[in-house]
């Protein structure tokens, strides 16, 4: 209603929310956390994580690699926190991983009769507890 004029007097048949409306409609899910007052650590439900804080975080990560810079914007509301991040990217990781080890083959699953296939490979001995 904020941003879409609530006073209007014709309402069109197909209303389409914007980007905006959609942005705001998921902050405003992902922030409505259980306060609890005997503890300043504020904790996120991942039923309500919804796609636009997990891709501010990603895409502040993959720009600019910066730890601080994804913690600050987890503190002011607007993305996961950088730890949950690497939950994440792990559990991806993973998933991948089990994937091609269930079909016993290292191959995208989407592969093209016909279609020329040039690939490039790395980190086929991924390990999350190595370090380097």
């Amino acid at each position: 209603m904020i941003l879409n004029d609530p006073l209007t007097v014709k309402e069109p048949k197909e209303r389409v929310a914007s980007q905006a409306c959609l942005s705001i409609s998921q902050l405003l899910v992902f922030n409505s956390v259980a306060t609890d007052h005997t503890s300043s650590v504020t904790q996120h439900s991942r039923e309500k994580e919804c796609p636009l804080p997990i891709f501010v975080a990603l895409k502040i990560r993959g720009t600019t690699r910066s730890k601080t810079l994804v913690e600050s914007i987890y503190n002011i509301g607007l993305s996961i926190s950088y730890d949950r991040l690497l939950c994440l990217s792990t559990e991806v990781v993973n998933s991948v991983c089990a994937h091609f080890q269930s079909e016993g083959v290292m191959c995208p699953p989407k592969l093209r009769t016909g279609l020329f296939t040039m690939a490039a490979v790395n980190n086929f001995d991924h390990n999350p507890s190595l370090t380097s």
